[in-house]
C-alpha cells in the first residue's frame, strides 16, 4: 500500500506506517481490554497512558480493534462488606 505522492503515510499508535485503526462497531470503542499474563482486564481511556500501556495494548471488547489513544486500567470496584 502506498500513499499519494503530496502525502506522508500516517504512523500509527504502535509506531508502524498506516491508516490508524478505527472501530467498527456501532457505537465505536463500547468498552476497552487488555490482556496481561493471561488474563483479560478492562482498561479505560485516559488522558495520559498508563504503566500497563507502556508493555501492552488495549483493544475493543467487542470487535478486537487495536485503541489508539492513550488508556489505562481500570480501577477494580471493591464491594463493602
Amino acid at each position: 500500500m502506498t500513499s499519494p505522492p503530496d502525502r506522508p503515510p500516517a504512523e500509527t499508535p504502535a509506531g508502524g506506517l498506516g491508516p490508524s485503526p478505527a472501530c467498527r462497531c456501532p457505537t465505536p470503542w463500547p468498552s476497552l481490554v487488555t490482556v496481561v499474563e493471561g488474563r483479560t482486564l478492562a482498561a479505560v481511556p485516559a488522558d495520559t497512558p498508563g504503566p500497563a500501556a507502556a508493555l501492552y495494548r488495549a483493544r475493543c471488547g467487542t470487535c478486537g480493534t487495536e485503541y489508539p489513544l492513550p488508556w489505562r486500567l481500570a480501577r477494580p470496584h471493591h464491594h463493602a462488606a
